[in-house]
């Protein structure tokens, strides 16, 4: 996510999958993240009721 500097340890879908496996595993929704920021903004981004 944005300012954060931590090491990209999580392969992230930009636009969720949600069992579309070919979303899944299209390399061009991918983003790297570090674990904390997938586990935490990213997660309450696609909970919102805006996505």
């Amino acid at each position: 996510m944005p300012g954060c500097d931590a090491t990209a340890t999580t392969v992230d879908h930009i636009i969720p999958h949600r069992g579309d496996r070919a979303l899944f595993w299209n390399c061009a929704n991918w983003q790297p993240l570090c674990t904390h920021c997938h586990n935490s903004a990213k997660q309450r981004l696609e909970r919102s009721p805006s996505r």
